[in-house]
């Protein structure tokens, strides 16, 4: 295991200026889920109560999506009802889609759509790395307002990763399908 390793990552809204971060050590939100999901080998959790298919497969993150998919990575998404509603309809496109998708749903949620069940907002890459914090995997969270969160690497990844993983084993985390999705540049 890797010695545990914290980094303050942000949100910078678009219009700030485009150096505002450099002379910190912080990065940015979208730029460490790219570098998450690059690294990826086996398994991606990305968890956010509020997602956008857009946000999640343009651009950067996107191509990343794409390239775990292709190396056989599964990619686990976590949200509530709404946005997996958004979600299936996309899933209905006729076209061959090359990212294959496990979506699931907190189990309150499922029970009682008015419930949230989860509001945590992260992303988990094998157990090794995790983003924690604020920011939803929405246009808005990603790219126009500010936002904090960190990456944290080693045992505490690790441990986070074994608290996903039982919620799935529990059933709080409900599969509900599989989705193919086209990243789009």
């Amino acid at each position: 295991m890797t010695e545990p390793r914290v980094e303050v990552v942000v949100t910078v809204p678009e219009e700030l200026p485009r150096d505002l971060l450099v002379p910190t050590a912080m990065r940015t939100t979208l730029g460490v889920l790219v570098e998450l999901i690059a690294e990826s080998r086996n398994r991606v959790i990305l968890a956010s109560p509020f997602l956008q298919l857009a946000s999640i497969c343009r651009g950067p993150l996107g191509l990343a999506l794409g390239s775990a998919g292709a190396r056989g990575v599964l990619i686990d998404v976590v949200s509530m009802s709404g946005s997996i509603t958004e979600l299936d309809t996309a899933a209905l496109s006729p076209q061959r889609l090359p990212m294959t998708v496990r979506v699931s749903q907190p189990r309150p949620n499922l029970v009682n759509s008015e419930v949230m069940g989860s509001h945590a907002k992260f992303c988990l890459a094998d157990g090794i790395a995790a983003y924690i914090g604020s920011a939803n995997f929405t246009e808005n969270g990603l790219t126009k307002h500010f936002e904090l969160g960190t990456l944290v690497r080693g045992q505490p990844a690790s441990d986070l990763w074994s608290v996903v993983n039982r919620l799935f084993e529990e059933g709080f985390f409900v599969p509900r399908g599989w989705l193919g999705i086209v990243p789009q540049e």
